[in-house]
């Protein structure tokens, strides 16, 4: 019997005012990794297709992580819809004006994105910068299981 994936929804937290008192772990959230507080959101669209980009991907589990400078943490998972999207998801950054300073060693954040379904083959953490106040779209050309298993027996 096939497993059935059914859509959910997640509720994104409302954006949070990052001058109040926070703990210690809630704010290197909002740090990057060489120290500047993340004061902007950007955007992130995933949408998953068929290899040839022919068809949409319903119901791929999208799961987005952070590095950390101890280790990763899974920050969002989605499921995406009958188009093969995500909703449009808000991701803390740098501030879009710190692109405009060349002394700035990188003015975006980088999350990684994984992307499994049942039916494909996985694809596993690659990095998507996201820009303050930009919006990107991520695309996903998934490969049917059946291809990896005739290639294996060749």
């Amino acid at each position: 019997m096939a497993e059935t994936w059914r859509e959910v929804s997640i509720v994104t937290p409302k954006d949070t005012d990052l001058s109040s008192q926070a703990s210690p772990l809630d704010t290197e959230k909002y740090v990057d990794e060489y120290g500047h507080v993340l004061t902007d959101i950007g955007y992130l669209r995933v949408q998953t297709l068929t290899a040839r980009k022919t068809y949409p991907v319903q119901n791929a589990l999208v799961t987005l992580t952070r590095k950390f400078s101890n280790g990763k943490e899974i920050l969002q998972n989605y499921y995406t819809d009958s188009s093969g999207q995500t909703p449009l998801i808000s991701l803390p950054t740098l501030d879009r004006q710190q692109s405009l300073s060349p002394n700035v060693i990188q003015p975006y954040m980088i999350y990684l994105v994984s992307v499994v379904h049942p039916d494909y083959q996985e694809i596993l953490n690659i990095e998507v910068n996201v820009f303050g106040g930009v919006v990107s779209l991520q695309q996903f050309a998934m490969l049917p299981n059946a291809l990896r298993e005739n290639t294996n027996n060749d």
